[in-house]
Parts: C-alpha cells; sequence; structure tokens
C-alpha cells in the first residue's frame, strides 16, 4: 500500500483546536457539521478531502470536496459538534441492520 509522507489531516486539526481556543472558526468544508474523512480519502488525498455526509444515507463519491474549500458559516460548527453529528450519523447504519444493502458505509 502506497502512503505519503505526507498528511494534512493532523495539522487541520492542530489548528481547528487553536482557532477554538481563540473563539475563531476557519469556513472551510472539513470544518463543516457533516464532514467526513474517510482513511481511503485521506490516503489519497494526503488529509485534503473530505466527503459531505447526509444522514441515514451512505457515502456518496460524488460529495467528495476540497477539505479548505470555502464553507458557508451557517455550515461550520466546532469539533465537538462535527464529531457527535458524524457519530450519530455512523450509528444510524448500526439500526439498519436489517437492511441488506451492499452500499459503501464507513
Amino acid at each position: 500500500m502506497f502512503r505519503s509522507p505526507v498528511d494534512f489531516e493532523d495539522p487541520l486539526t492542530e489548528l481547528r483546536q487553536e482557532l477554538e481556543r481563540q473563539g475563531l472558526l476557519l469556513l472551510c468544508n472539513r470544518f463543516r457539521r457533516n464532514a467526513f474523512v474517510s482513511s481511503m480519502a485521506r490516503q489519497m488525498s494526503t488529509g485534503l478531502s473530505c466527503y459531505l455526509v447526509t444522514r441515514g444515507l451512505p457515502v456518496d463519491p460524488g460529495n467528495l470536496v476540497d477539505s479548505l474549500g470555502p464553507a458557508p458559516r451557517e455550515t461550520v460548527v466546532l469539533a465537538k459538534e462535527g464529531a457527535r453529528y458524524i457519530e450519530e450519523w455512523i450509528a444510524g447504519f448500526d439500526e439498519d441492520d436489517d437492511d441488506d444493502d451492499d452500499d459503501y458505509w464507513p
């Protein structure tokens, strides 16, 4: 498996933490409520791409966006709120165990 020596996800997380300590938000796609970074997207984009996910729906490759692309203010949230949304999104698939869909999900 190819691994790039460069991965921007960790520095973006550190930047987010520092900005939040200062009461600031960076209005970019990675910091949206529904931004999800899969391990595959992270490897293939060196941490510079993320999916914008919707509750109840699997990951859609058409919703892969540039992590540093601009995001509307109303979509950007604190890290804690974003993590909660993604946890609930993932948990929603656990509730659908009866569904035999082979759709890609995390």
